[in-house]
C-alpha cells in the first residue's frame, strides 16, 4: 500500500514536472517570437517543420499513408514527400501565428492581414434568430479565423478540448476568448453549443478528427472514417444557419484569405438522417479545399483510425505502400468515391 502511494504521488509530481516544462518551453518561444521580425519568425517555424518531418519517422509515415488512402495513384512518392514537408511548416507557422499576431494585428488593421470573403462577411454581420454555426477543420491557419472574425466585430465561440497541461490550457482558453468570445468546453458541449445558438450567437465547430466510438462511419476521400454527427442533429433541431469556412495562409507570412460556403440544413427526413446529410455536405466541401491545397491539411493525425468492425487498420504496415487488397477493399463500397473528384 505504501509503495503504491508513492508511486501514484512521484507519477502526479512527474506528470506536473512535464506539464510545467512545456510551459516554460512555450513561454520561452513566445518571448523568442516577440524579439523576433515577423519574417524571421516564420523562417525559424519553416525551419522547425522541415526538421520535425524529417526527424519524426513514425509521424511522416503516417502523413505518407494518409496522403495515399485520400489521392492512392493521383500522387507519387515524391509528390506526397513534398506535401507532408509542407504539411509540418504549416503547422508549427500556425503556432507561430499565435505569437506573432499579438504585435502585429487587432481591430484596427486587421484586413491589413486577412481578406474575408463575401459570403463569410455576410454571414456574420447578419442577425441570427437561431443562430450561426460555422463548420471548420484543421486546414489552414484555423487559430486565425476565429481571431479575425472577433478582431471584425464577430466574436465566434469555439468548441476546445480541455488539454492536459494545465497551463497550456489556460493560455489557450486566453488566446480563444480575444474580443469577447467564450470557450465552450468540448465535454458537454452539445448543450453549450445549444445555449450560444438559442440566444442567436455564433459558434465554431472543427469536426474533422477522428470520432470516438459514438461517431459514425462516413467517407471520406472515398474511405469509411468515424466521424462526429451528434453536434449536426443540435443543428439540425434548432434550424441554424451554417457555414463552412477555413482561413488559408498564404505563403510564410503574416497574410490569409478566407474561403467559405454556405450548408443548406435538408428539410425532408428524420432528424438523424438531416443530421448526416449536412454532415455529408461538410466532408464534401471540405474534401474539395484540401485537395487545391493539400499542403494546408493536418495529415499528420490519424484520420482513418478506427474502422468498421471487421476491416483492417489502414495503418497496418506503416512505412510501406497500401496494399493492393487493401485499397480494393476500402473503395469496394461505389458509394465511397473521392467527393472531390465532383468539382
Amino acid at each position: 500500500m505504501r509503495k503504491n502511494f508513492l508511486s501514484k504521488r512521484n507519477q502526479r509530481f512527474f506528470h506536473n514536472a512535464i506539464h510545467f516544462l512545456q510551459h516554460l518551453a512555450v513561454q520561452g518561444m513566445a518571448g523568442l517570437a516577440r524579439r523576433l521580425s515577423p519574417a524571421s519568425a516564420y523562417r525559424l517555424a519553416s525551419f522547425l517543420g522541415a526538421a520535425w518531418f524529417l526527424l519524426f519517422r513514425r509521424r511522416r509515415a503516417i502523413i505518407h499513408r494518409n496522403l495515399e488512402v485520400a489521392f492512392g495513384d493521383r500522387l507519387d512518392e515524391r509528390s506526397r514527400e513534398g506535401i507532408g514537408r509542407e504539411c509540418c511548416r504549416h503547422a508549427l507557422a500556425t503556432a507561430m501565428d499565435l505569437l506573432v499576431r499579438a504585435g502585429v494585428a487587432g481591430k484596427d488593421n486587421w484586413r491589413s492581414f486577412a481578406a474575408m470573403d463575401p459570403v463569410l462577411e455576410e454571414a456574420l454581420f447578419q442577425p441570427h434568430p437561431r443562430g450561426l454555426a460555422i463548420l471548420s477543420a484543421h486546414l489552414g491557419s484555423w487559430e486565425m479565423g476565429q481571431f479575425f472574425c472577433g478582431a471584425a466585430g464577430a466574436p465566434v465561440n469555439p468548441v476546445m478540448r480541455t488539454l492536459d497541461n494545465p497551463y497550456l490550457n489556460r493560455r489557450s482558453v486566453e488566446l480563444r476568448s480575444a474580443f469577447g468570445a467564450a470557450v465552450i468546453p468540448k465535454i458537454g458541449a452539445l448543450r453549450g453549443l445549444l445555449k450560444v445558438l438559442r440566444a442567436g450567437g455564433r459558434v465554431a465547430i472543427m469536426a474533422d478528427q477522428n470520432a470516438p466510438v459514438a461517431g459514425e462511419f462516413l467517407p471520406f476521400f472515398g474511405a469509411p472514417a468515424a466521424t462526429y454527427v451528434d453536434y449536426a442533429k443540435v443543428l439540425v433541431r434548432q434550424e441554424c444557419d451554417v457555414l463552412f469556412t477555413a482561413c488559408l495562409r498564404e505563403g510564410y507570412r503574416f497574410r490569409f484569405r478566407f474561403a467559405s460556403r454556405r450548408l443548406a440544413v435538408p428539410a425532408a427526413g428524420s432528424v438523424e438522417e438531416r443530421a448526416r446529410e449536412l454532415v455529408r455536405s461538410y466532408l464534401a466541401v471540405l474534401e474539395e479545399v484540401i485537395a487545391r491545397h493539400p499542403e494546408q491539411y493536418l495529415w499528420m493525425h490519424r484520420r482513418w483510425k478506427r474502422q468498421p468492425a471487421g476491416r483492417p487498420s489502414l495503418y497496418e504496415g506503416l512505412g510501406k505502400p497500401l496494399s493492393q487488397k487493401l485499397r480494393k477493399e476500402i473503395y469496394a463500397n461505389p458509394e465511397n468515391s473521392p467527393s472531390y473528384s465532383r468539382f
